[in-house]
């Protein structure tokens, strides 16, 4: 048994606009399964290139709603709220 799902989703990196597609999951049977988006209610992945933090969270309405974070210069990560925003997947 694994500790998280893979999700079946790409994306470009709302930053730099690098392809971003190691989305991973905590949500549902964690078997190292492959699954879709729709299918979870959460899941996030860092960017290869910027190393922003991106991450998709189902809403109240059944929408995702991505936010992203970004590392500060103490090396922690830092909401960048002017790319959260609700998306359509």
């Amino acid at each position: 048994m694994g500790i998280f799902n893979c999700v079946d989703f790409e994306c470009t990196c709302p930053v730099c606009h690098h392809k971003v597609d190691d989305f991973q999951t905590k949500d549902g049977d964690l078997s190292m399964a492959t699954v879709k988006p729709k299918s979870v209610s959460n899941f996030y992945a860092p960017c290869g290139k910027c190393g922003c933090w991106i991450e998709f969270t189902r809403n109240n309405d059944g929408e995702f709603v991505r936010t992203v974070e970004g590392k500060s210069d103490r090396g922690k990560r830092q909401a960048m709220p002017k790319y959260q925003k609700v998306v359509s997947i």
